[in-house]
């Protein structure tokens, strides 16, 4: 359950973003400096990351990136995140050996992190959770729960899936991450209501969440209706 009254936030824009002092802006006014420090991330296209503390998280989507990450980022990151996903006739950015040998993978990745001073942070797909969530729970630091929103019986799916981590390593920072988007396929901000509402359905059980939005139409606005929404009041 959530031990803080503030949850852990997260955030990150996929797309060319043209008002990033607005989007600072609206960050600075609902969050404080413990919460999120902002920074581009040339892994994932003009990203901003809000952070777990102070440093940014690098990540990686095969295991040869994590170990690079984890060796050239000695000194101004925290966590080295992984991202395993491979689908059928995609355009896959994670060795299909890889992913396939998928709490191995995990297994190391998390070895090249902590060996090298980083928390371990994983990003693992809803048919991964189901698979592997007692298996690569041992191994993480932070897991940002990839369920989308639309899943049948969402607070169920996410509530199992917390149990099933936090049973076997209970330590685990479990986040949500939440995209305000109101078909599956769709690749724009719609309304932000139906994750607000996934959000305040299991905020007792997880630590915080990932917000992943695109940089249109009006992003300050998703951002800003989305904070008010689970309840955080302006800081400044």
């Amino acid at each position: 359950s959530q031990n803080s009254s503030r949850p852990i936030l997260i955030a990150m824009i996929r797309g060319d973003v043209t008002n990033h002092q607005e989007l600072v802006d609206v960050f600075k006014k609902y969050t404080v400096p413990s919460d999120l420090k902002f920074t581009m991330s040339g892994l994932v296209p003009k990203s901003i990351y809000g952070q777990l503390d102070v440093n940014n998280i690098a990540f990686g989507l095969s295991l040869e990136k994590v170990l690079m990450q984890s060796q050239v980022r000695q000194g101004e990151s925290t966590y080295i995140g992984y991202d395993p996903e491979w689908f059928e006739g995609g355009d896959n950015t994670t060795p299909e050996a890889e992913y396939k040998d998928y709490v191995n993978s995990v297994k190391k990745a998390s070895r090249y992190a902590h060996d090298n001073g980083f928390k371990f942070l994983l990003t693992p797909l809803y048919s991964d959770i189901k698979k592997h969530a007692k298996e690569f729970a041992p191994y993480v630091d932070v897991v940002v729960l990839q369920i989308p929103h639309f899943t049948k019986n969402y607070s169920t799916a996410v509530q199992t899936a917390v149990q099933d981590i936090k049973s076997i390593n209970p330590d685990t920072v479990v986040l949500i991450q939440l995209i305000p988007k109101d078909d599956p396929m769709s690749k724009q901000n719609g309304d932000p209501t139906s994750v607000i509402d996934a959000y305040n359905s299991v905020r007792e059980y997880v630590d915080g969440v990932l917000f992943f939005y695109y940089a249109s139409p009006n992003p300050v606005s998703v951002i800003e209706q989305f904070y008010q929404g689970i309840g955080l009041n302006p800081t400044t």
